[in-house]
């Protein structure tokens, strides 16, 4: 359809063989997707941000232009276009985001922008409690999700990833939420 004649391989890459992974994409590689749980760590490798990035302080996809390496995140527009044509409307709805990492930065940012009333809890209330105050939100413990009630529950974490009966919130907490969105893909 397109008529783009690439390959793309998908590689496991463990922390350690982040720098030179990427340096390997600027020597040889057009570009590269970035996955969990690199999407923040990566952006100190890279020569420049575009503003989706920025915005989100993570990036999920990098262009080789002439060797310099472009860090863009299409994760914020994915999940603004998935919630703006399957929910219409989430202004002033109460949305609970669990995880504080770089896809859920891209979220965070979609739903405040799309005007919803974000909460974020994540294992590490430290880690909500710096988004949260990045996007003028609430944060709230991680054990408080299964009490919390609203408009929408996001899972932005790897939970489910690996085993796809374990689940973040507990099942009946799931009925306090009239939709849910997962950022879970299958391995």
């Amino acid at each position: 359809l397109l008529e783009i004649n690439q390959v793309y391989i998908p590689l496991k890459v463990l922390p350690t063989q982040l720098e030179s992974i990427i340096e390997l994409v600027r020597n040889n590689f057009r570009g590269c997707s970035v996955s969990m749980p690199h999407k923040i760590e990566v952006i100190k490798y890279l020569d420049s941000l575009e503003e989706s990035a920025k915005k989100c302080g993570a990036v999920n996809t990098i262009l080789n232009e002439d060797d310099k390496l472009i860090g863009y995140n299409t994760d914020y527009f994915g999940a603004k276009k998935a919630i703006e044509t399957k929910l219409r409307d989430i202004a002033e709805k109460d949305v609970l985001l669990i995880g504080a990492g770089g896809v859920a930065r891209a979220i965070a940012n979609a739903v405040k922008d799309l005007g919803g009333n974000l909460t974020i809890a994540n294992r590490t209330y430290g880690k909500a409690k710096s988004l949260a105050d990045k996007l003028e939100a609430r944060a709230i413990d991680i054990e408080d999700a299964n009490s919390f009630s609203g408009y929408l529950l996001i899972n932005a974490t790897r939970i489910g990833m690996d085993n796809p009966e374990e689940m973040i919130v507990a099942e009946n907490a799931i009925d306090n939420f009239d939709a849910v969105m997962d950022v879970v893909v299958s391995q």
